[in-house]
């Protein structure tokens, strides 16, 4: 689905195989979402992902969370400046604990756009 400021949005079933372990198929569902606004006056462009999945069988669950949000300051022309924010989680129930970590990272972005016409 893709409307407004949404240029990703879907749900759905997944089923998966992990060699590792020995009953290794798992079933779950799944979301994953990604948008982004548009900068305007002096907010910056504004761009968001987010990936969910929990997936089960009958002895044991694995839950999944990916989330990142990112800014864009123009700076000149195509040059802009892009914070970006990053946070994951991931629990697999035969593991002990979960794993975490959010992640800050700074960078400069450049693009362009070129027309060339063949003749």
């Amino acid at each position: 689905w893709q409307r407004g400021p949404w240029s990703l949005l879907r749900f759905g079933l997944v089923a998966r195989h992990q060699e590792d372990f020995e009953d290794a198929e798992r079933l779950g569902l799944f979301g994953e979402a990604e948008f982004e606004i548009a900068a305007r006056g002096w907010r910056p462009a504004i761009i968001g992902r987010l990936f969910s999945e929990s997936l089960d069988n009958a002895d044991a669950t694995i839950q999944r969370l990916d989330a990142e949000v990112a800014l864009s300051f123009p700076i000149v022309d195509s040059l802009s400046f892009t914070p970006e924010f990053n946070f994951y989680y991931y629990d697999d129930s035969r593991l002990p604990g979960a794993s975490r970590y959010h992640r800050l990272s700074l960078g400069l972005a450049y693009s362009w756009n070129g027309k060339y016409q063949r003749r």
